[in-house]
């Protein structure tokens, strides 16, 4: 349900005027022109664009890869708080996720603004190919189906909770870091969203 949200999200969002000279900008690879007077409010709005956007991508591309973990989660919380041990578990993995988008985000930015467009987006890609073949990722990826642990009641269960999501979101981000940061710099069209989030479903199953 939060991952269908997400996808009519991204679909819908119309985001301010200075987000989308910074998205542009990461397209395109210049440097985004912001005149310095009568911008503090859509500064402020393209903050909280980008919090919308980040939050839309991480719940429609990367909280289907948390399923597996939810439904242990809940199997494994004492009954009455199953549905509040798996919240947890999903903030944690948000969290992460919202702050990898960001810093994915601005090392595309930063790629963009010191080589020009093909050069940025054959470097990308050659590092994204490279990383998605290293048996470092494959370990990692391996990593991110092991169990983890699930306090039963008290505040040790919402903390392990929230530990967990955190950890689960830490792995997801270094195992898919690479994709994200190619879709990032090549532009995030609908088709490509689609095709690298159903790779990444069919990857962890």
């Amino acid at each position: 349900m939060l991952s269908g949200v997400g996808w009519v999200t991204l679909l819908t969002f119309e985001p301010s005027t200075l987000w989308g000279e910074l998205c542009s900008a990461v397209q395109v690879g210049i440097s985004p022109v912001v005149a310095p007077s009568a911008r503090t409010l859509e500064y402020q709005n393209t903050w909280s664009d980008g919090l919308v956007h980040s939050a839309a991508m991480t719940a429609a591309m990367m909280l289907p890869l948390l399923v597996p973990d939810a439904r242990y989660t809940a199997f494994c919380s004492v009954w009455r708080r199953r549905h509040v041990a798996m919240v947890e578990l999903v903030l944690g993995y948000a969290f992460v996720w919202v702050v990898a988008v960001w810093l994915i985000a601005a090392i595309a930015i930063l790629l963009k603004m010191l080589n020009p467009t093909s050069v940025a987006i054959a470097l990308v890609i050659g590092i994204a190919a490279i990383w998605q073949l290293s048996s470092a990722r494959r370990r990692l990826l391996r990593d991110c189906s092991k169990a983890l642990h699930v306090e039963g009641v008290g505040t040790a269960a919402h903390w392990s909770c929230l530990r967990n999501g955190t950890t689960l979101g830490i792995r997801c981000v270094l195992t898919c870091w690479s994709a994200m940061l190619a879709l990032t710099v090549l532009g995030h069209s609908l088709w490509l969203l689609v095709t690298v989030a159903l790779s990444l479903l069919a990857e962890w199953s």
